[in-house]
């Protein structure tokens, strides 16, 4: 619930897919091109269910910012 004691409903995220351009294995983070707009956007290991990003590796992701 928040603050008005409402419940909270949360919209689903458009999924995208990209290319990994980089990963630091040693500091854990690195960066995909989207498909969709070009852009590159940042990612952390910790975002990755199964597998260890490496580069060229097609991924599916969504966008979140703060």
């Amino acid at each position: 619930m928040n603050e008005q004691g409402k419940k909270r409903t949360w919209k689903q995220r458009p999924r995208y897919m990209g290319v990994v351009t980089s990963f630091n294995r040693e500091k854990g983070y690195g960066f995909i091109q989207s498909d969709h707009d070009g852009e590159s956007y940042f990612f952390h290991i910790s975002q990755f269910v199964d597998d260890v990003p490496e580069r060229g590796m097609v991924v599916n992701f969504m966008i979140y910012t703060n």
